[in-house]
């Protein structure tokens, strides 16, 4: 995926929009995992003030799942 330009290694996590309770992020065609480990520790304290956080990310690689 990297030779073929789909992922970019460099790619910058950038945030888009925010507010109290959203977030929606640009991962820059970087790995899914990362990008989604940086969005997710980023929206947590967001859902512990508000109580809730709609997080959205795009221009990422595939994601797979979350948690441990």
């Amino acid at each position: 995926y990297i030779d073929k330009g789909w992922t970019n290694p460099n790619g910058e996590y950038k945030v888009l929009h925010e507010t109290p309770a959203l977030l929606h992020v640009s991962g820059g065609f970087n790995f899914g995992q990362y990008i989604g480990r940086l969005a997710t520790a980023q929206a947590i304290p967001k859902a512990k003030s508000s109580g809730v956080c709609v997080l959205s990310i795009c221009e990422s690689g595939h994601l797979g799942r979350m948690g441990e």
